[in-house]
């Protein structure tokens, strides 16, 4: 139902429809269907109140139709540029492990596998299916305003990661030096465990030190609505964390709106909350 992820579901359902339809002559009903309930489902995101709201206090940025032209192109070569290419030593990090995985299941892959002179073809097609799906998914961008840049590339990741771990599948598969990839895949199977455990003792400590702040908050105003008189309650500070927007005061704590909960609108107390300097 997101914006972002039905536009670029239903040009990808338009485009399996439209191939059952022009070249196997086939009202695919399945399909056909799929399309329906994305469209009722971003029919339902867009007119929801609240997203409503936050959608209009988003789209006060005008747009020419030189905007809405050139800037997908832009944004789509960005997110390749910072998103493919700066991390590409990751990519083969993580992903290089699907050659052997590849080389493992070929015997079981024959039915769907591409022939050694379709091979190319397959990966030059699947490369453009990807450049499709991030024109798209720039272009509902524009529509929204360039609103939320990075959280709207969530699922065109998703996409290209798994695009590329099926182009490395099939080349896995064609792959004869076995040894030598399955060494290497044990080496980047090793050095991807230890970048995440590295990430998992670096961010857990913060995210955990925020959420307990958080509930700390909460339950400082809960029993200030039962045993506090004054005219204004102080609260601490929250420490600093990733985006996370459950314990702020109301929409004058940040710049945006769109937090889910304002605490002097959910808790309706009799005095005014602040935070300690």
């Amino acid at each position: 139902s997101r914006f972002n992820y039905a536009v670029i579901l239903l040009s990808i359902l338009a485009a399996i429809f439209l191939y059952f339809w022009v070249y196997q002559k086939k009202f695919n009903k399945t399909v056909f269907c799929l399309g329906l309930v994305v469209l009722t489902a971003l029919i339902i995101y867009v007119i929801a109140p609240g997203n409503y709201i936050r959608r209009n206090e988003e789209l006060t940025h005008v747009l020419t139709i030189k905007d809405y032209l050139i800037g997908p192109f832009k944004m789509s070569f960005w997110f390749i540029y910072k998103y493919i290419i700066l991390k590409l030593p990751f990519h083969l990090l993580f992903m290089f492990p699907a050659f052997f995985i590849g080389y493992l299941l070929k015997d079981h892959l024959i039915a769907v596998m591409p022939t050694n002179k379709k091979i190319l073809r397959f990966i030059i097609w699947t490369i453009v299916f990807c450049l499709f799906c991030t024109y798209m998914q720039s272009l509902s961008m524009f529509i929204a305003k360039g609103s939320q840049r990075e959280r709207t590339l969530e699922m065109l990741s998703i996409i290209t990661t798994f695009c590329i771990i099926i182009i490395f599948v099939v080349i896995g598969a064609n792959i004869k030096f076995q040894k030598i990839v399955l060494v290497v895949s044990i080496i980047c199977s090793l050095g991807a465990s230890l970048f995440l455990l590295r990430r998992i003792y670096v961010s857990y400590p913060v995210i955990s030190k925020y959420s307990v702040a958080v509930d700390e908050r909460h339950r400082t105003i809960e029993n200030a609505l039962k045993n506090f008189n004054g005219d204004t309650l102080v609260l601490k500070k929250l420490p600093s964390s990733s985006w996370l927007h459950s314990g702020e005061l109301t929409k004058r704590a940040g710049g945006n709106p769109m937090n889910n909960i304002f605490l002097e609108e959910y808790y309706k107390p009799k005095f005014a909350l602040d935070i300690e300097n």
